[in-house]
């Protein structure tokens, strides 16, 4: 590490300054735990290159950091004639490399044009480039809670920091040179747009949105296939629900259906290896090269030859339980797996407290009613399902779930949560009310400043 010292220790302060602009909107009571995150996420980047390099004896990571530094090299030789192919790297066009990378035209070679970026612009060492992408998905995750600190308020704001920046594997995952952490710091602009978009903020929606799925659509394009019909759902209810009571808007959720379906076809156009049949037959061959893998925490169910849509979805309740409740604390060979063990055994906790509190048709009742809350569940569902039957591996299940986690765990803290009697008061009004209190607040203390009648 000492080679890389002082880039390191440079891309630490500045990231601070940076982060610390964005900490310094919010009140002091979230600000202390914002903090807490920024300096789990920066531990969490050199944590990851130790342990991926002492424990496991190397990883991705190396190997972008590798190809990513010799293509960094040759740009600041060549910048002119090289960077437009870097580009076509980045975006899976079929690049003209004076290397030989495997993978080019995947989101491996993503990962290696990105990784050539970052280590142009700062150095091409591991511990350098897993801080700075550390730093970015925190940036990114703070742009999500941005959106959801709008929405929320009273504990469930506070929910929402817990959920987006302080569990621990969605910090540790998102903290190193991974394709999940690189999308997690696009994911979180592209939900602040998607989010402003529905809010009818179309100008101040368009650059976080676009640029944030671009991110997340080089690296880990299924996050995005799980996210539209998620967010196509949100927007329906968001104007269909009343009172706590769905109207029912057939031309509504017809258009939305079409715009999702012309959205999906647009995104298996671009990256075909997600299209229905494509993606069974992926996930097959995923199941076949995890069984044939030698590992300790290798699991296997159904049947891997079958590459139909539909045997797949046969598969699918039991790959969203491995998804969101694996490993359980029996499963645990390992100090990894105990980890994640103890995080999947707490949500399962929540689930059964979830529906312990409201029943089952309170619980669904609860769940669409509250359009956020029903967008986590679908997302969760929807991603879950994917990532549970792609992998095979206990160990790098935490990693590839970690997407879905916040929502998750958002939508079951607050599902848990004893539900207050507001009467025919709507989330809105409670939202519209808190503001006004604040506007008060905020109006008494300018007064009392200028010595004004509450100074008395």
């Amino acid at each position: 590490m000492n080679s890389g010292l002082l880039p390191t220790l440079a891309v630490i302060i500045v990231g601070s300054i940076v982060a610390g602009l964005q900490i310094s909107r919010y009140p002091r009571e979230e600000a202390k735990w914002l903090v807490v995150s920024f300096i789990a996420h920066v531990v969490s980047g050199i944590a990851q290159v130790a342990i991926t390099d002492r424990l496991y004896g190397g990883g991705d990571m190396f190997g972008y950091t590798f190809f990513g530094g010799q293509l960094a090299d040759a740009l600041a030789v060549d910048f002119r004639g090289l960077a437009p192919e870097v580009a076509r790297l980045l975006f899976q066009q079929g690049a003209v490399l004076p290397i030989a990378v495997s993978g080019s035209d995947s989101s491996t070679g993503s990962m290696y044009a990105i990784a050539a970026i970052l280590a142009f612009l700062t150095t091409a060492n591991t511990y350098t480039l897993c801080v700075l992408v550390a730093i970015l998905a925190f940036l990114g995750q703070l742009a999500m809670y941005r959106a959801l600190r709008e929405i929320t308020s009273g504990r469930e704001r506070l929910t929402a920091l817990v959920a987006v920046l302080l569990i621990p594997s969605v910090v540790f995952w998102s903290s190193g040179l991974l394709k999940e952490s690189v999308a997690m710091a696009g994911f979180g602009w592209a939900f602040l747009g998607a989010y402003r978009l529905m809010s009818a903020r179309v100008l101040s929606a368009l650059v976080p949105l676009l640029l944030g799925s671009i991110v997340v659509a080089v690296v880990k394009p299924y996050i995005l296939a799980a996210f539209l019909p998620a967010a196509a759902l949100w927007f329906f209810l968001q104007r269909s629900v009343v009172d706590g009571r769905v109207t029912v808007r057939p031309l509504l959720g017809v258009t939305l259906a079409v715009a999702g379906l012309a959205a999906f076809a647009g995104l298996t156009a671009i990256f075909p290896r997600f299209a229905l049949d494509t993606l069974a037959e992926e996930a097959a061959t995923l199941q076949q090269a995890g069984l044939s893998s030698i590992g300790g925490s290798n699991y296997a169910f159904g049947d891997a030859n079958t590459r139909s849509f539909a045997g797949q979805m046969a598969f699918a309740p039991l790959a969203l339980l491995s998804s969101l409740y694996r490993p359980f604390l029996f499963e645990a060979n390992s100090l990894q797996v105990a980890i994640n063990a103890l995080e999947t055994a707490a949500l399962l906790v929540l689930t059964i407290r979830v529906f312990v509190i409201n029943g089952l048709v309170g619980t669904f009742a609860r769940i669409w009613q509250s359009p956020l809350i029903a967008h986590c569940i679908a997302f969760s569902l929807i991603f879950g399902t994917a990532v549970g039957l792609a992998t095979t591996n206990l160990g790098t299940l935490s990693r590839y779930r970690m997407p879905l986690v916040p929502f998750f765990a958002y939508a079951l803290i607050v599902l848990a949560m004893r539900e207050r009697p507001v009467g025919r008061k709507t989330a809105v009004q409670d939202v519209e009310n808190t503001r006004s209190q604040r506007g008060a607040t905020a109006s008494i203390e300018n007064s009392s400043a200028r010595g004004g009648p509450s100074a008395l």
